[in-house]
């Protein structure tokens, strides 16, 4: 039989062509769920990383939230304290057993808190400043804050002024590297369209009623108002707010400061130490002399036991011939007239000195200047040069100022490494004579106060920083 061509079995019978579409659709469909099942699980792993990426970062802020707290909560504790911790071993708020407080209404947030007292005893000069270190946790998050604070003292501060900075505005150049409050309204100014060379205040405060004040612009909350040309430094720290920039400081009781120091009389007397009749006064080391004139018999004082020394009436001179060595404040009830140099080590070593006026404190007019008569030597009247005063310096019935603006020429400078306080800005100067004012702010004002300077009865933030490196050490560890 012959088998015709074309049918054998190299040949498909009529369903096998649509079997293969199916077979092929097939594959498609299986390729397309398989493609589907990857993008599904990579979106739903992206989605877990986002959800866990968000969860994360939540958990950063409530924990950061939460070490805010615990130094909201240990300022709070400190305020209630009748006075400051005076046991330097560091210690934790009460919690639980491992000392964490758990925050009420937040889902279990917790905060662990310590509070390190200032070690360096100096015993009544010591102002009480201690270290929070609080350390919030959120999930598996940590965060840390640490803060330095201390009850206020009106020295703790590089200026302080009662009424108003406006007619004395800081301007390009000024540099004042510790705490200035003025109770009136603060003036800032600059020549330049930039931030370069702007005023530069660390941490800067005024009260409701006085307010920051611009230059072209007005009042304003920023340190760097919208179209204003001024840019108040540091501008990163400023815009943190408290304690660096703060718009609703507080009032200082300038007429209490006044009566709390016409007040130290009392104690003077008991020390031994209450004068009158004086005209020119020398620190010597350890002890003061004193002159009712240049006939007159000086009188010699031991600073032994003493730690205030108060002066009815003036004005009176006052210059140093030997560096102080023991803390002390010096009260004028009349004018404190700045007769010379004035050396102490200063707070940041233990001896502080305080120079508080109920009236003015001028700086003297030198009679070598223009021909007038003075003292004899030691009293004589030193001022015709740059003039360095390492003190705490207080008018606290007028100002700061020059007996005459315009000498000497050409301008020199009067340097105060410590602090100023005014009732309000004096004139020590013209643009061509007199004294430009330099302020080198002594940071050991900020846990050591002159003798017998007032506490202003509340605590207050010296300084913010999150998250530190604690290196080896641990957060309850004694570290300041």
């Amino acid at each position: 039989m012959t088998i015709p061509r074309g049918r054998g079995r190299g040949r498909s019978g009529p369903g096998s062509g649509a079997a293969a579409r199916r077979g092929a659709v097939l594959g498609i469909v299986v390729v397309l769920m398989f493609a589907l099942a990857v993008l599904a699980t990579a979106a739903f792993v992206l989605f877990r990383s986002n959800l866990r990426s968000g969860e994360w970062r939540e958990d950063r802020v409530r924990a950061m939230m939460a070490a805010e707290s615990g130094a909201a909560l240990a300022m709070h504790y400190l305020g209630t304290l009748d006075v400051p911790p005076s046991d330097p071993e560091p210690f934790s708020l009460d919690g639980d057993s491992l000392q964490w407080i758990e925050i009420p209404g937040s889902g279990g947030d917790k905060v662990w808190v310590v509070v390190d007292p200032f070690d360096q005893g100096m015993g009544p000069v010591n102002n009480g400043g201690v270290e929070i270190r609080s350390r919030g946790m959120s999930g598996e998050s940590v965060r840390d804050v640490v803060v330095r604070a201390c009850p206020d003292y009106p020295s703790r501060y590089a200026r302080l002024v009662d009424r108003s900075l406006l007619s004395r505005p800081f301007v390009d150049g000024d540099v004042v590297d510790g705490p200035v409050h003025c109770n009136g309204p603060i003036g800032f100014a600059s020549l330049s369209s930039d931030s370069a060379g702007d005023p530069y205040l660390s941490m800067v405060g005024t009260t409701v009623d006085g307010g920051f004040h611009f230059s072209g612009h007005g009042y304003s909350t920023s340190p760097h108002p919208e179209g204003s040309n001024v840019w108040v430094r540091p501008f990163a720290h400023h815009l943190q707010g408290k304690p660096y920039w703060d718009a609703t400081a507080d009032s200082i009781d300038f007429d209490g400061l006044r009566s709390y120091f016409e007040d130290l009389s009392g104690v003077a007397a008991s020390q031994g130490s209450y004068l009158s009749g004086v005209r020119r006064l020398l620190i010597d080391g350890s002890r003061i002399i004193c002159s009712a004139g240049p006939e007159s018999e000086p009188e010699t004082l031991s600073l032994a036991g003493r730690d205030v020394v108060f002066v009815r009436g003036g004005p009176v001179y006052v210059k140093t011939i030997d560096r102080l060595t023991t803390p002390l404040t010096l009260v004028v009830s009349g004018d404190l007239i700045i007769a010379g140099q004035l050396d102490a080590p200063g707070a940041g070593l233990g001896t502080p000195l305080g120079l508080v006026s109920l009236g003015d404190v001028q700086v003297a007019r030198d009679p070598d200047l223009w021909g007038g008569t003075d003292w004899a030597f030691p009293w004589e009247i030193e001022t015709e040069g740059h003039i360095l005063v390492h003190a705490t310096v207080a008018a606290l019935g007028g100002s700061l100022r020059a007996e005459s603006p315009g000498e000497p020429t050409p301008q020199r400078v009067l340097s105060i490494h410590g602090g100023l306080m005014e009732r309000e800005a004096g004139r020590l100067g013209t643009s061509s004579g007199g004294f430009g004012l330099a302020l080198g702010y002594d940071s050991g004002l900020q846990s050591v106060h002159p003798p017998r300077f007032p506490s202003l009865e509340t605590w207050v933030m010296t300084s913010w920083m999150m998250d530190p490196d604690y290196g080896d050490r641990s957060i309850d560890d004694n570290m300041f």
